[in-house]
């Protein structure tokens, strides 16, 4: 039953609500009294066709909610069901339209589609007019029409009620088939740990063993790096042994009396041999010193 049809900014009707009781309501008027506006804000709120022509003049937007109470009829429920909203004895339609021609559609607050709101419309009110063989012709109507005829509103019930209970088996076997297969995944996983575990094989006392050892290759590794920073230096430019050498060459043409330079290019000569033996035992000890980068993951 329709309790109440609450208008916002639709043509001449800024604000009007507008109150239901039960049994038979009459509006009545004169023409061009706004009538047809109520029908047509009905309608809207039905999920009928917007127009933003319905919009009252100097307004951006414009709104209408209908309200129903549906106690606990099984038809309602099950609609309600099917389109995933709660069910509720009491429904609220609401449309919303703004100037830019976007229309908004929600059942008791929830959004919802236009044409799912169509259905509910339809589902709880129905309206008769001149017009109204034509409604014949809707084979959506045909059901209702033979069971109201053949009596049916007792096997409608029995079939409603075994429609819902289908739904909610379904839902819960679709929730224990997630159960199933997340408990096969973790199981996946489980299996997965315990086969890489047995893989390691860990032993008593393997933990302190794996810290020395790490402890020891960071060590060795910022070793290294000392190392080839010595290195780097000994290779910078043509290398120390290439200065060496070039040094003698250049005492060589000094021409210094009493020959004073020959002990001077005999030194060099032991420094460049020196500093080549040097050099050649740094790589080797960088060679030695290569760090496994696995032990320091």
């Amino acid at each position: 039953m329709l309790t109440q049809l609450s208008i916002r900014n639709i043509l001449l009707l800024k604000t009007c609500d507008i109150p239901f009781g039960a049994g038979l309501n009459v509006l009545t008027g004169e023409t061009g009294a706004g009538k047809s506006i109520l029908l047509d804000a009905l309608g809207l709120a039905l999920g009928e066709r917007s127009d933003t022509s319905l919009i009252r003049a100097g307004e951006s937007q414009a709104s209408v909610s209908a309200e129903f109470e549906v106690g606990d009829d099984k038809t309602i429920a099950s609609l309600l069901d099917e389109l995933g909203l709660p069910i509720a004895s009491e429904i609220i339609l609401r449309r919303t339209l703004q100037s830019d021609g976007k229309s908004r559609a929600f059942v008791n607050d929830e959004p919802v589609s236009v044409a799912a709101l169509k259905r509910m419309g339809e589902a709880l009110i129905s309206r008769n007019g001149q017009h109204d063989q034509r409604g014949l012709l809707d084979a959506k109507t045909h059901r209702a029409l033979l069971d109201t005829a053949a009596g049916n509103e007792i096997l409608l019930q029995q079939c409603c009620a075994a429609f819902l209970a289908w739904k909610e088996a379904l839902k819960q076997r679709d929730a224990l088939a997630a159960l199933r297969a997340q408990a096969a995944q973790e199981e996946a996983w489980l299996r997965q740990t315990v086969s890489e575990l047995g893989a390691l094989a860990p032993r008593a006392g393997e933990e302190g063993e794996l810290l020395d050892l790490r402890r020891s290759a960071n060590q060795a590794k910022q070793a290294v790096a000392h190392l080839t920073q010595a290195h780097a230096e000994l290779m910078a430019g043509d290398g120390v042994s290439a200065r060496l050498r070039q040094a003698q060459k250049i005492l060589v043409k000094a021409q210094w009396p009493d020959n004073g330079l020959e002990s001077i290019t005999a030194a060099l000569e032991r420094a460049e041999t020196e500093a080549e033996e040097a050099l050649v035992s740094l790589e080797n000890l960088m060679d030695a010193q290569r760090i496994d980068t696995h032990t320091l993951e």
